[in-house]
């Protein structure tokens, strides 16, 4: 396995095969916050596959009843965003991820920093499972 030195930037990957939903929707734990439920499980990458790196995986999955594809594109752009400046900590983690906004929750109500204090509660979970 490779090292990737701290002071490069870490790209996000993103899940997009349906077989990956799948397996996240299936087969996996649950843990719901505010404004997100996640879906995570082990990833299922091995060293000998070729993409093998130490590093966490994302999809984001959201309904079109969450509002028009304007907005549902920018809740995902601010979702990456914030993964994205977490990401070293969460490719310490080495899962699969499938994030999606709570039923209740509709675009005119969210607080984007509310969505960030989910996030870093999501970390905090996954530090829990690691001890």
């Amino acid at each position: 396995m490779k090292m990737i030195s701290s002071s490069l930037s870490c790209k996000l990957i993103m899940l997009t095969s349906k077989s990956d939903f799948e397996y996240l929707r299936n087969n996996s734990s649950r843990k719901n916050l505010y404004y997100l439920t996640c879906f995570f499980k082990p990833n299922r990458l091995e060293e000998k596959d070729l993409a093998y790196c130490a590093h966490s995986r994302f999809a984001f999955a959201i309904s079109k009843k969450f509002g028009n594809s304007v907005q549902r594109n920018y809740l995902k752009r601010i979702l990456r965003e914030h993964i994205r400046h977490r990401l070293n900590d969460f490719n310490y983690f080495d899962y699969d991820l499938l994030i999606l906004p709570r039923h209740h929750i509709q675009f005119k109500d969210i607080d984007f920093n509310k969505i960030g204090n989910d996030i870093h509660h999501l970390l905090k979970h996954f530090s829990n499972l690691k001890k």
